[in-house]
């Protein structure tokens, strides 16, 4: 195959950036890449992750599955106020899942604890109410979440380019199937974020 002409590579490459500039919404905030100056990278990423978080209160209120309580947020808690806290305080007598078990010990506490660690600072405190515990792990889940969604951004931009990349974003931040499984607290969604992050 004849190689292309470098200076219509260019005038393509141009003719893209003009064609997604003038077609596509806020193309400059969902551009992701490390490539663009740090300032505007940590906003764009600040706005993913507020996004991610509105999206996360608006929609959890529906239970789809109960993994997403028995998973995460119950076993979280209970490292908090169950039995087995380290803070000092009434103890909550918690009934975990068989997978918790420790004769079976199948599941891992790390991102549980990852979940519970503001609730732990809370309750140091004393501040610890019911709105701000919940929605503490709420918060921890959507730093994932959205690290998940910042490296299918790297990962579409390093395969094709970073208009393919900022699709694929908008594509994530707008598929109800990622927002109804992705948002809820089961391991799947943290499992497939570390996936990509580990692609």
């Amino acid at each position: 195959p004849k190689p292309q002409n470098p200076d219509r590579m260019t005038l393509n490459n141009k003719m893209s950036d003009d064609f997604v500039k003038r077609h596509m919404m806020f193309t400059d905030t969902l551009d992701l890449s490390v490539q663009q100056p740090k300032l505007r990278l940590c906003r764009n990423l600040a706005l993913l992750f507020m996004f991610r978080f509105l999206t996360q209160l608006t929609s959890v209120h529906y239970m789809y599955h109960a993994d997403e309580n028995w998973q995460s947020l119950e076993v979280a808690y209970d490292l908090v106020y169950g039995k087995r806290s380290p803070l000092p305080g009434p103890s909550v007598d918690i009934v975990l899942s068989w997978e918790w078990n420790p004769i079976y010990a199948i599941r891992s506490h790390l991102y549980p604890f990852w979940l519970a660690l503001p609730s732990f600072l809370l309750r140091a405190v004393s501040c610890d109410y019911n709105f701000l515990v919940v929605n503490s792990m709420y918060f921890m889940h959507c730093v994932l979440w959205a690290l998940g969604d910042w490296y299918l951004f790297r990962i579409c931009e390093i395969i094709a380019n970073k208009h393919v990349a900022i699709m694929a974003t908008v594509y994530a931040l707008t598929s109800e199937t990622i927002i109804r499984y992705c948002s809820h607290t089961a391991a799947n969604g943290v499992e497939g974020s570390f996936a990509i992050v580990a692609l």
